[in-house]
């Protein structure tokens, strides 16, 4: 039995459903290597927040610095210091597919989280509660 024409078919068929999910959905039909998360530590007022937009998310520390860390499986993967937007929010660009640990520290406190940049997790984390330091 000649497989050829099967093995053709299945990497056609693969192929046009590829392109059929890019066409209809408008997403690639590759996962992206990148993932900014859009991050905003609070003190006392925060909001539930899933898929992060500039306009609409107001957070209660616009303009204001703050230290942060972010660690995967043990391995520091960066370090700053960053100031957030007018809106409350500082962005961080991270690898795809990936589950790490932010700890963010400022003038109210510090907080330690866990983010994630896999498919289908919140890319605005608005549950960074900043605690006293003790």
């Amino acid at each position: 039995m000649n497989r050829r024409p099967l093995i053709v078919f299945a990497v056609v068929f693969i192929a046009v459903g590829y392109f059929l999910g890019y066409l209809i959905l408008g997403v690639p039909s590759t996962p992206p290597t990148k993932a900014t998360l859009y991050i905003a530590p609070y003190s006392t007022t925060t909001h539930p927040c899933f898929t992060h937009n500039k306009e609409s998310c107001k957070a209660e520390n616009p303009n204001t610095q703050f230290k942060y860390k972010v660690v995967s499986n043990g391995e520091l993967v960066m370090e700053d210091t960053t100031s957030t937007d007018k809106n409350g929010f500082f962005e961080i660009v991270l690898d795809s597919g990936s589950f790490y640990w932010l700890t963010v520290e400022g003038d109210k406190g510090i907080s330690s989280v866990p983010i994630s940049t896999h498919i289908g997790y919140a890319d605005c984390i608005t549950y960074v509660h900043l605690q006293s330091r003790k």
